[in-house]
C-alpha cells in the first residue's frame, strides 16, 4: 500500500514538472467553444480527471466486493448452522444405535 503510494507521489511530482516547464497558453476547442488557458492547467486538470474517474472505479469494485463479502458470510454462517445440525443429528443416530445395540445384547443374554 505504501509502495503504490510513493509511486503515485513520484509521479504525480513529474506531471506536474512537466507542466511547470511548458506553461505556455494553449487554445482549447470542444465543439463550437473555443477558450485559451496555460498548458499547466490543461495537463493538471487532465490528471485530476483521471484520477477521480480511476477513484470512482475503484470505489465502484469495493462496493461490489463488499456485498460479495456479506453474502458469502451469510452463506457461511447458514452452513455452519447446517453443519452443527447435521452433527447433532449423527450423534443422536449413535447414541440410539448404541441403545438399540445394547437392546439386542440383553435379548439375547435373556433367550
Amino acid at each position: 500500500m505504501q509502495r503504490n503510494l510513493i509511486i503515485a507521489l513520484v509521479f504525480a511530482l513529474l506531471i506536474a514538472i512537466f507542466a511547470m516547464q511548458n506553461a505556455v497558453s494553449v487554445t482549447l476547442s470542444f465543439f463550437n467553444y473555443s477558450f485559451q488557458t496555460s498548458l499547466v492547467v490543461v495537463v493538471l486538470g487532465s490528471m485530476a480527471v483521471g484520477a477521480l474517474i480511476m477513484g470512482l472505479f475503484s470505489s465502484l469494485k469495493q462496493i461490489k466486493l463488499k456485498r460479495e463479502i456479506r453474502q458469502l458470510q451469510k452463506k457461511y454462517s447458514e452452513l455452519k448452522a447446517q453443519f452443527s445440525y447435521l452433527e447433532d443429528q449423527k450423534t443422536s443416530n449413535i447414541v440410539e444405535k448404541n441403545s438399540l445395540s445394547k437392546n439386542n445384547e440383553d435379548d439375547d443374554n435373556i433367550n
